[in-house]
């Protein structure tokens, strides 16, 4: 039951809103008092109770619902799907890594997450399962689903793949497993963010750049600080354009010293964004 004193505070919240509203001082959306920070369990399809889940990993799920909150109709379109997380040999501070980065993806670049919010017809989801069904992704950590809807995780994948991937793209041969997995998370939003760029079917504007076009222009950028920037890429990011991008963007997250093309991405991405979704500036801190 409220107190006269909180009903109170919230009726002078409400009002000075919408006083900022009416002077057009802040935009017209709708406003919570309070932040939802309640996570409904059965919402994620998860097989075990609420008291199996850490409060960090709670925290992380929650904050990424509401990174994918409209304002204008209070729904969540950013979902996280837990129903084929393994019963057993499972580490949840694992689980935690993944969101946890792309709830960080998300935050710096905000305007992304704006556009999947309102441009997209499907609800942005993070599945994570056991292991994927088809034999070429046997040896796999995670994918973009093909419409872009969404990333899947290997909940619980084999450290040897980890330690593969994780020594090609840091140059470092012992395996730190917590930066691994935000090292796929980082990947696989990077496949996000550049499908939306190169897609005309997310946001109205005309000649969308491809990714070849993408990577001619930061190398170019890149190689005006360094010459020498083959070694900057992994194996995996050679492999296309499209994995180049995704490998680039995981050094400019991941790495505390981004490398030349990192660098060039950073500011590709900044001016790219402030010539395509001018609406968006006031949201984004880019």
């Amino acid at each position: 039951m409220r107190t006269i004193k909180s009903f109170l505070k919230e009726i002078t919240i409400k009002t000075l809103a919408a006083t900022l509203v009416a002077a057009n001082l802040i935009p017209n959306i709708t406003l919570s008092v309070k932040a939802d920070l309640k996570l409904n369990i059965k919402n994620l399809n998860f097989p075990w109770e609420e008291s199996q889940l850490t409060k960090e990993l709670q925290k992380e799920i929650q904050l990424f619902k509401n990174l994918g909150r409209r304002s204008y109709d209070g729904k969540y379109i950013f979902n996280v799907n837990l129903k084929s997380f393994p019963k057993n040999k499972q580490d949840l501070r694992l689980l935690t890594a993944y969101i946890k980065e792309v709830n960080r993806c998300f935050q710096k670049y905000h305007v992304f997450r704006e556009i999947l919010k309102n441009f997209y017809r499907k609800p942005f989801e993070l599945k994570f399962i056991n292991k994927f069904p088809e034999p070429e992704y046997k040896n796999a950590l995670a994918r973009t689903f093909n419409d872009w809807s969404g990333i899947e995780f290997i909940s619980y994948p084999q450290k040897k793949y980890f330690e593969i991937y994780y020594e090609d793209i840091s140059r470092h041969p012992r395996v730190d497993i917590h930066k691994a997995v935000s090292s796929v998370a980082a990947h696989e939003v990077g496949h996000v963010i550049e499908s939306i760029i190169t897609s005309i079917k997310y946001v109205d504007y005309k000649n969308p750049p491809t990714p070849e076009e993408i990577k001619r222009k930061i190398i170019s950028k890149a190689k005006k600080k360094n010459k020498s920037i083959s070694e900057e890429i992994s194996t995996y990011g050679k492999s296309n354009p499209r994995e180049w991008f995704a490998d680039v963007f995981t050094h400019l997250q991941c790495s505390k010293s981004p490398n030349s093309l990192a660098s060039a991405l950073e500011d590709y991405l900044k001016k790219y964004i402030k010539k395509n979704f001018k609406c968006y500036l006031h949201k984004t801190g880019i």
